[in-house]
C-alpha cells in the first residue's frame, strides 16, 4: 500500500491542488472539517473559497488509548510506523461504517462564528477509511443547514468506504497518509503550535 508522508506545507500544497479540482465543479459557501485532521485543509479550502470554516470534532471511546500507544509511535522506526497504520487501515477498513453501531460522536466546537445561513457545505477531511466519521459529520450539517446541498471532499479516501458514503473529490485512493496532525509525523510539534496559535 503507497504511503505518503506530509510536511506541512507539502500538505498545504496538495489541499490546493485538491481546491482547484473542486472549485472547477463547485463553489461551496462554508466550509466544514474535522478537527484536528482537516484543520490545515478547511483552513486551506476557507482562503481559496472565501468561505467561513465550521470546526467539528469527533470521538471515539478508543481515543484514551490511542493517545497512550502514539506516545510510543514517535519512537519506533519510519519502517514499522509504516506496518502499523496498514495494519490499522485494514481492520477499519473491514468496519462497516453504522453510525448507529458506530461509538463515535460528534459536534460543532463553537471554535469560529457558525453562519447563520449556507446554501453550499463542504466537508473536507484528510481521509475518509470507513466512511463513519463523515456520515456523522453530514448528519450534523443536515441538522444545522437543513436547507443546504451537501457535499464532501478528501485528500484520501478508501474504496471500501464509497458502500458507505460518497467522497465528491478526492486525490488519491487507498494511500496511507502521515499529516502533520498524525502525532507520530515529524511535523507534529509544528501542528500544534499552528492549531494553539489560531486559537490567540
Amino acid at each position: 500500500m503507497r504511503f505518503i508522508e506530509y510536511s506541512v506545507e507539502s500538505l498545504l500544497a496538495e489541499s490546493r491542488k485538491l481546491a482547484s479540482l473542486v472549485g472547477a465543479e463547485y463553489e461551496p459557501d462554508a466550509i466544514a472539517y474535522l478537527a484536528k485532521g482537516g484543520y490545515l485543509i478547511g483552513g486551506t479550502f476557507s482562503r481559496f473559497f472565501d468561505a467561513p470554516l465550521i470546526e467539528m470534532a469527533a470521538t471515539r471511546s478508543g481515543d484514551p488509548a490511542k493517545r497512550v500507544v502514539a506516545s510510543v509511535l514517535q519512537s519506533l522506526p519510519k519502517g514499522i510506523k509504516r506496518l502499523m497504520r496498514e495494519i490499522e487501515a485494514y481492520a477499519r477498513i473491514k468496519e462497516k461504517a453504522d453510525p448507529a453501531v458506530d461509538s463515535r460522536s460528534i459536534e460543532i466546537t463553537g471554535r469560529y462564528p457558525v453562519p447563520k445561513k449556507a446554501k453550499r457545505v463542504l466537508i473536507v477531511d484528510d481521509s475518509v477509511d470507513t466512511g463513519a466519521s463523515l456520515l456523522l459529520a453530514m448528519g450534523l450539517i443536515r441538522q444545522a443547514f437543513p436547507n443546504a446541498e451537501i457535499r464532501s471532499t478528501a485528500i484520501n479516501v478508501f474504496t471500501a468506504s464509497q458502500k458507505a458514503v460518497n467522497v465528491d473529490w478526492a486525490l488519491y485512493e487507498n494511500v496511507l497518509l502521515s499529516t502533520p496532525a498524525s502525532k507520530d509525523n515529524r511535523e507534529y510539534e509544528k501542528f500544534k503550535a499552528l492549531y494553539a496559535e489560531a486559537l490567540e
